[in-house]
């Protein structure tokens, strides 16, 4: 794959991990509040998360780098944030 390529997925999944956490907030509010334990849970599992993704799709890419193996992560990725509108509710 193209670094250009590369590293416009990787911007877009960033953005996209930083407009998931502020709409987090913005859906847990009205239970929780939007106060500073609520933006302090949120950042960290956030970045738990980051760092767990991180590890297994490392040592994922590591095996067997391909375009098409990139490409399956953020279309999964995007399958469940379109699920979380109708989890929102069992969940909260």
């Amino acid at each position: 794959m193209r670094r250009p390529a590369l590293y416009a997925v990787v911007a877009l999944a960033g953005a996209a991990v930083l407009v998931l956490e502020i709409l987090g907030t913005r859906v847990l509010a009205p239970s929780f509040g939007a106060g500073l334990y609520l933006w302090s849970v949120l950042i960290a599992v956030t970045l738990a998360a980051l760092a767990c993704g991180y590890a297994a799709g490392g040592a994922w890419a590591t095996r067997r780098p391909s375009g098409p193996r990139l490409a399956a992560l953020p279309a999964l990725a995007g399958a469940w944030v379109a699920l979380l509108p109708w989890l929102r509710i069992p969940v909260v």
